[in-house]
């Protein structure tokens, strides 16, 4: 299943990693750090991330595990007198999180593209943008033929896989699901929202049962 739906493959990506670190004149292996928060499943995707590095025999990791909120984030959105960001000066991975959801537009409009900024209310820590991603955003937007749509959410995902700083560790934490008797049920990307999905005049959510025999 692994091979077929994520591709994944660990004798090519050991030879890319070799390639690159020659390619900067670096030797392995890299010593670096993890930062993550101290959200229950943030210091496990930590270990996992290191475990899958160093067993490349590529790096030697510490883990730093600090307060989410505010250290964490503080420290990936610190910036210099000019304005610039200091994280990318650092040797150390940042692993934070965002909120995935349900809907590919979304997704991408929270996390990746559009006013997806800290401050605008997303979830770009890093900052970065891209204007072709932005305009293939503006271009899904605009069609409801699911076909098109497929093809240019794959070619959104190019452009994040090639040109985003960032690298993506998902982890699903929980799963919904109900009987066929339920109607109604939206799930909301937020947890925080849990029972919006349940009654929320004001989101036209509302939730039923219908009478079984």
């Amino acid at each position: 299943m692994i091979d077929e739906y994520v591709g994944t493959d660990p004798e090519l990506g050991v030879e890319l990693i070799e390639e690159g670190l020659e390619e900067v004149g670096m030797e392995p292996p890299i010593e670096t750090t993890i930062l993550t928060g101290d959200l229950p499943y943030m210091p496990q995707n930590a270990e996992i991330v290191r475990e899958t590095l160093e067993n490349t025999g590529l790096y030697d990791i510490d883990l730093d595990v600090r307060v989410y909120i505010p250290d964490v984030i503080d420290r990936v959105n610190e910036q210099d007198e000019d304005g610039n960001a200091l994280q990318y000066d650092r040797n150390e991975l940042i692993m934070t999180r965002i909120t995935g959801s349900p809907s590919p537009f979304e997704y991408f409009n929270r996390n990746l593209a559009g006013p997806n900024l800290i401050e605008e209310g997303g979830n770009s820590y890093t900052g970065w943008e891209d204007d072709e991603l932005n305009e293939l955003l503006s271009e899904v937007q605009a069609t409801f033929e699911q076909e098109e749509q497929v093809e240019i959410y794959q070619d959104m995902m190019e452009i994040v896989a090639r040109e985003s700083p960032r690298g993506y560790f998902a982890w699903v934490p929980e799963a919904n699901a109900t009987t066929e008797r339920v109607r109604g049920h939206e799930i909301f990307y937020d947890p925080a929202w849990q029972f919006t999905s349940i009654y929320a005049p004001y989101a036209n959510s509302v939730v039923w049962l219908e009478d079984g025999e």
